[in-house]
């Protein structure tokens, strides 16, 4: 055995070192995905050896970091002439998503569920596929009793049908049509569901009646080139029967594993390569053709600083804050343009020198007038957090106190701080300022212990993950450590609950371990002791007390000073006993004797 492994070592060592420039490549290619055209993208992923690093790519895919629809059009690129990837990819992704639905944990399973949705709008997956995944989450409705199951169902079939209901209802418009109604009925009938179960509903029934237009989830990216036959002929079809479910998901994807099929997989690579070098000509040749005949004249600039303008002056022209949403609401500011009055009004706001209820009351106008403000505040809340290093102390407490008064009215829900982690690794000090202002000025408005009941929520925990961690020991502390910092810390007790768990856990481990060494330590005690036994009585009596003196005299003076010393060196308690004895002694009884 031992010549076997010597003699595969060189091979070994060849492929992981061959494996980590491939990971290194498609890693660098992904976090460009947002900054490429789709056609170099696509030319720059085969660069390296995709067959060998399938994996690796499927792992990245399925961490749901990168926009789902850049991610889509890709695998759907690559799925045309390499369908081996697209059913791996297909296979782990519904695997996960029904080990996460099982396990409850709806954040992995939005992520699941939305990367399929999007497969779905670009021929990647079967419509077979989603229906499965709807059934199973409509059966959680109708069968569940628990309140927070029943209600990440009914959010996870709203974000379904808003990442991809439109290429469902052209595809099964009775199947699309049956999701409504229950989703109808469920709001009709159910009082006690929350506002942000509510509000998702109420956004896809108002959706469906425009026929899913201007949604920007369902707006499919231009193909980068042509194919010989139709796209929907490449879409991956799943059994999902037991023995398919018998198989669980494979969450070690992307680490190195040794092949054996090392020349096949070259040989296939090179094949693949050579279609790829032709699928990126055809598609640089359609690109010529697109743009030899287009002359653009932009006015845009012009136009958008115009208007920015008109809203800037409206604000500051305002005496009050209900002035100034009348105003902007008689604008009747198109859906398209409501994001750039929202940066708008959070950009004059920061700016002030004090922050001011002023903008914070034109903000909760502008939301109870329609759901579409909704959507831009929460843009603009995003773009927000990716700037906050360009902003001065006194800005980020405006921006903070603006937001923390914002989800205080629960006009705007708590999932917006999905994307914050308070970690020592991925949190900054403007990033502690913000969150520290943002739930300061909350309690402010509503107080702590409904701020707590709200964080209590089941559905609204799996946004708090990042923000209230509870796997990562040192995670929990620090963030347990910073909001009692901010004289929050009664918002840690769960956190402190868990943390109290895992360190009796650690301390029972290693309790054991002391136990052990104790009980060594007791058996070489008991076999030391007989050895001190059998030492001869001459010797224990020849031991010097600790209340003898250190040297002794000769003859009567010897005699004389020894029994001196023992009297005065007897310990402090005889010593007072016995004068208590000679004081109480009757003199008449002393002169007798």
């Amino acid at each position: 055995m031992q010549t076997l492994s010597e003699e595969y070592r060189p091979s070994i060592d060849k492929q992981r070192e061959e494996w980590s420039s491939i990971r290194k490549h498609i890693t660098d290619v992904m976090e460009n995905l947002h900054n490429r055209d789709a056609l170099d993208t696509y030319r720059e992923i085969f660069n390296s050896n995709i067959v060998r690093g399938e994996d690796i790519l499927i792992s990245i895919v399925l961490t749901g970091k990168y926009n789902p629809r850049g991610l889509a059009l890709l695998v759907s690129n690559i799925n045309v002439d390499f369908p081996e990837f697209g059913q791996s990819l297909i296979n782990e992704c519904v695997r996960r998503f029904v080990f996460y639905f099982k396990k409850a944990k709806y954040h992995e399973c939005f992520r699941m569920m939305i990367l399929l949705s999007q497969f779905y709008n670009y021929d990647i997956v079967h419509m077979v596929v989603i229906l499965y995944a709807l059934q199973s989450m409509s059966e959680e409705i109708e069968n569940t009793k628990d309140k927070g199951r029943r209600e990440a169902s009914m959010s996870l079939i709203c974000a379904t049908l808003m990442n991809c209901g439109k290429k469902l209802l052209d595809s099964s418009e009775e199947i699309h049509n049956q999701l409504l109604d229950q989703l109808r009925q469920l709001l009709q009938n159910n009082r006690n569901l929350s506002s942000a179960t509510i509000y998702s509903i109420e956004q896809v029934l108002e959706v469906r009646q425009k026929q899913y237009k201007d949604i920007p989830e369902q707006e499919l990216l231009e193909k980068p080139f042509p194919i010989e036959d139709d796209w929907s002929e490449h879409a991956i079809l799943v059994f999902i029967d037991p023995d398919f479910l018998s198989i669980q998901p494979n969450f070690k994807l992307g680490e190195f594993v040794p092949t054996k099929k090392y020349d096949q997989e070259v040989e296939m690579f090179n094949i693949l390569n050579e279609i790829a070098k032709k699928r990126v000509m055809n598609g640089e040749e359609l690109r010529k053709e697109d743009t030899e005949t287009i002359v653009v004249h932009n006015m845009t600039d012009s136009e958008a600083t115009e208007f920015k303008k008109k809203i800037y002056l409206t604000l500051k022209s305002s005496l009050s804050g209900d002035e100034a949403a009348h105003k902007l609401l008689k604008m009747r500011v198109p859906d398209s343009d409501k994001q750039s009055v929202s940066e708008i009004l959070e950009r004059s706001m920061i700016q002030e020198a004090t922050y001011s209820k002023f903008y914070g009351l034109i903000t909760e106008k502008l939301l109870s007038a329609h759901r579409t403000w909704k959507d831009a505040f929460i843009i603009t809340f995003h773009k927000r957090l990716n700037t906050l290093d360009e902003l001065e102390p006194n800005e980020l407490r405006n921006s903070g106190k603006f937001w923390g008064h914002l989800l205080s009215t629960d006009l705007i829900g708590f999932e917006i701080l999905n994307d914050i982690k308070m970690t020592e690794n991925d949190s900054t000090a403007q990033l502690r300022i913000f969150v520290k202002f943002i739930f300061q000025e909350i309690v402010f408005e509503i107080g702590i212990n409904e701020l707590r009941a709200r964080l209590d929520e089941s559905y609204i925990q799996p946004y708090l993950s990042g923000l209230f961690p509870k796997e990562d020991p040192d995670d929990m502390r620090y963030a347990i450590n910073y909001f009692t910092a901010i004289n929050l810390g009664v918002l840690t007790e769960g956190m402190r609950r868990e943390l109290q768990i895992l360190d009796e856990q650690t301390v029972g481990d290693t309790s054991s371990d002391e136990e052990s060494e104790e009980e060594e330590e007791e058996e070489e005690e008991q076999q030391q002791q007989p050895k001190e036994e059998e030492q001869p009585k001459e010797e224990i009596q020849k031991r010097t007390s600790r209340y003898e003196p250190h040297q002794r005299q000769e003859g009567n003076e010897q005699k004389r000073d020894l029994s001196k010393r023992r009297r005065s060196v007897t310990p402090p308690r005889r010593q007072a006993n016995n004068k208590r004895r000679r004081s109480v002694t009757p003199p008449r009884r002393g002169n007798r004797g």
